[in-house]
């Protein structure tokens, strides 16, 4: 019987592995030198400062005090440039010496405007924004906060190549990355919490709030397929949110956010130093309540972050950080919508939603992450994680059918469905550089997904005399009062119980290799392996008892990328990348029972070229990409007539477009203008796309037209305004027209949304901060719609204007 490595053994591997690695040192190459040292301004520790060998394509950000190394450098003169957020850049030329550390000490004295920025998640090493080969945006944490970023997905407003709709207000967020639409919940794109992945039992990313906003260093976003890099679910794009550090001194800082329709969220943060430059703990929580612009969208919840990191001498890290939360929210109920996509007008306004009582989702969330880095010598380090979380999620909800205008009656689908998972993964990841040109980084992973799903449904079910149709579990609810009109004739069927198994191996290696002072090579690949179980337990079907089954299925996928950087001048650049995504085409566990084991993984490759670079001095940078994304074998959810629909293989999708990021500074370094200009164009169609319906005209063909909810144009501009105790901007995103209808029938109207905010840093007050926020500043009324293969089904209303205000002290 073959025996397979079981997750619970790999921190015993892992750490056996290490105490062999390190009781046998490397030795430091021959021929080769390094520099390190310490970058200060205005006399302190500067924290995040890039510094960086730009003719060796040699990067390094300065740790919590300011300090720095890069390795297995060439004897010789090399120029070293130092760049910073809020600085001006400067550049020393350093003699490099063999077998020695040149050390070195950088003052930044002269305030400045630099857009200087890092990013670790397009190569899995700490980058020049500038300098990476992608389509890559970066949100910091000031721009979270000013934004007042409370919702998953606020984060990524502004975000070109990412639209967010938010149908419930609430913690329930879709994202599109490069038109590429959801196959079920966020299913195309891959989210991670510090380089560790997060999907769920369904192969969904889980965008609830990971971590605090307060918590968040900055996130990445990285537009086109990562599965060369990261695995399955990286299909349009990735999305990392990466975590602050504690600061060298002690820190307590303390705050209250609050703002409309009764928002209320205090929070705490402390920042301990247990021992000088070796060990530091971050603490952080908050607590929130919150009522909503419309009946039943009020939420609450709690969160607890902590963050552990040790330093073990020069060359060893180990970094531990936990986070906890619960949450739970109520959904408002749908507009229906009209055959031509108008809205139906409800007997007592948009805000007072009557809907299914109870209707609305539970969840508990806690995550344990440890990774211990080790450098060997300048030229090898490894780095080794292991994470493991558990999720209970609680979902009762009310799937929308059909709305009879003449006796003002919502019709649902009434549906319950509890889900609980424990998630465990390992990582080893080595970087070894042969020569100071070339890089070579290997890794791999184990992850072991296991879990229960049970799925309740309520409501009246069968054939219905009065209306000569057919129920499916519906509930019929009077638009005027909110009462139940059938509620004597429900009845509840368990139509899920499933425990579910997921194992999912990889090995990964990707090269790259600087070509001189002008061009850089990167070649990767990655291998997963997958495998699926679910055991089903017995359900009923009208009051009939269900026979149990097995499902299971293992495959495999290698997927590629290849990238080349070519520096065109000083401070321009431009690159051409091939790179290559999938999902297993697994699907969620509620339709594996009777699936075809035979089916293929949904595959996306994408072509790209781009430009990006730094303009008058670094006081402006942009990055413009031109791509085109094709996905095949696309798993969809056929309807069959019966419970589930079934997942086949079918169709193909063509995605094209272009991205443009820019941020500029104008005006006088201490005092001037700050601002930003997004623009996405996005052409998105389906080349192949046949749905057979068992219940409509037998199928569906969709080939040839625009993917519906996909804006040709989106575009955002802002503008900051900086005093030396003042901030004043504000923002305007503005979302084109889409198709409402997968036909192309009916379109979505355009619309634009200005937002304003106001920061006070006053002199009697030196350690306090008040911030305040307005989103959608002029109450624009627009409206996030859905649609079925029969047509226009469901709208909700945007969020109206909401100001939130932040007061927060600092110890």
């Amino acid at each position: 019987m073959r025996r397979h490595l079981r997750l619970p053994q790999l921190p015993i591997v892992l750490a056996s592995l290490l105490i062999v690695l390190t009781t046998r040192p490397l030795p430091a190459q021959d021929g080769l030198g390094g520099i390190a040292g310490t970058v200060r301004a205005d006399a302190a520790p500067l924290r995040g400062a890039l510094v960086s060998i730009r003719t060796l394509g040699r990067t390094t950000v300065t740790d919590a005090e300011g300090r720095f190394r890069i390795g297995a450098l060439p004897p010789g003169a090399v120029e070293v440039d130092v760049r910073a957020v809020g600085w001006q850049p400067l550049r020393r030329q350093v003699n490099v010496r063999a077998g020695e550390t040149v050390q070195l000490e950088i003052v930044l004295t002269t305030r400045g405007s630099t857009l200087a920025q890092v990013v670790v998640t397009a190569d899995r090493e700490v980058s020049d924004l500038a300098k990476v080969p992608a389509s890559v945006s970066v949100a910091g944490a000031s721009q979270i906060e000013s934004r007042a970023a409370l919702l998953p997905g606020d984060e990524l407003t502004s975000t070109a190549g990412v639209i967010v709709t938010r149908p419930y207000d609430g913690e329930t967020a879709y994202l599109t990355v490069r038109g590429v639409p959801n196959r079920h919940s966020n299913d195309t794109f891959l989210t991670l919490v510090d380089g560790v992945p997060m999907i769920s039992s369904n192969d969904e990313a889980d965008l609830a709030r990971l971590v605090p906003p307060s918590m968040l260093e900055r996130v990445e976003v990285v537009k086109g397929p990562v599965s060369a890099l990261y695995g399955r679910g990286g299909v349009a794009g990735a999305i990392n949110y990466i975590t602050r550090s504690a600061t060298a001194a002690p820190r307590i800082e303390g705050g209250v956010i609050a703002g409309s329709y009764g928002l209320l969220r205090p929070y705490a943060t402390v920042a301990l130093p247990i021992a000088k430059d070796r060990h530091t703990l971050l603490l952080s929580g908050f607590t929130e309540e919150r009522d909503g612009w419309r009946t039943s969208s009020d939420r609450k919840g709690s969160n607890l972050f902590a963050k552990d990191e040790w330093r073990f001498g020069d060359r060893t890290q180990l970094t531990t950080s936990f986070n906890w939360q619960d949450a739970e929210g109520r959904n408002p109920s749908h507009i229906p919508l009209r055959a031509d996509g108008s809205r139906v007008t409800l007997p007592r306004g948009e805000a007072q939603s009557r809907q299914i009582p109870d209707n609305g989702v539970e969840r508990s969330l806690w995550m344990l992450t440890s990774a211990l880095a080790h450098t060997f010598s300048d030229a090898f380090a490894v780095k080794a994680t292991l994470h493991q979380r558990s999720a209970d999620l609680d979902a009762n909800l009310g799937f929308a059918d059909s709305f009879d205008e003449t006796t003002n009656t919502f019709v649902y689908n009434g549906f319950r469905g509890v889900t609980t998972s424990t998630t465990q993964y390992a990582e080893l990841q080595s970087t070894w550089r042969p020569t100071a040109a070339l890089r070579v980084i290997t890794g791999g992973s184990l992850e072991r997904v296991r879990g229960h799903g049970d799925e309740f449904w309520t409501g009246q079910y069968g054939f219905d005399p009065v209306t000569f149709g057919f129920d499916f579990y519906a509930q019929r609810v009077d638009a005027t009062t909110g009462q139940l009109t059938n509620a004597s004739s429900f009845i509840t069927d368990r139509l899920l119980n499933a425990e579910f198994d997921a194992d999912i191996g990889a090995a990964y290696t990707q090269l790259d290799w600087t070509m001189g002072p002008r061009a850089r090579l990167s070649v990767g690949a990655r291998w997963d392996r997958f495998a699926r179980d679910v055991a089903f337990g017995p359900t009923t079907s009208e009051g009939v008892t269900q026979p149990t089954g097995t499902g299971k299925d293992r495959d495999g996928h290698l997927s590629p990328k290849v990238s080349l950087d070519v520096t065109l001048r000083d401070e321009l650049s431009a690159w051409t990348s091939f790179s290559e995504g999938f999902s297993p085409a697994f699907g969620p566990v509620w339709a594996f029972r009777d699936r075809d084991a035979d089916l293929k993984p949904e595959i996306a490759r994408n072509v790209e070229v781009g430009l990006k670079g730094r303009l008058f001095g670094g006081r402006a940078s942009f990055t413009a990409a031109l791509f085109q994304l094709r996905r095949m074998d696309l798993l969809q959810l056929v309807a069959t007539g019966g419970a589930s629909p079934l997942p086949t293989n079918a169709g193909e999708q063509r995605s094209q477009g272009l991205e443009f990021e820019s941020q500029f500074a104008l005006g006088a370094p201490d005092g001037g203008w700050t601002g930003f200009t997004s623009y996405t164009y996005t052409d998105s169609k389906w080349i192949d796309n046949v749905i057979p319906e068992p219940f409509g005209p037998g199928s569906y063909d969709y080939s040839g037209k625009h993917v519906a909810s996909v804006p040709f144009h989106l575009a955002s501009l802002g503008l900051t305004k900086r005093w030396r105790t003042l901030s004043v901007g504000g923002w305007v995103d503005y979302t084109g027209r889409s198709w409402m209808t997968s036909d192309n029938r009916v379109r979505n109207p355009e619309y634009a949304l200005a937002n304003a905010t106001f920061s006070w840093t006053p002199r009697f007050l030196s350690r306090g901060m008040f911030l305040l926020t307005a989103t959608n500043l002029l109450d624009e009324r627009y409206y996030v719609n859905f649609a079925t293969n029969a047509g226009p089904r469901e709208s909700y209303p945007g969020r109206r204007r909401e100001v939130v205000a932040t007061l927060r002290w600092t110890l």
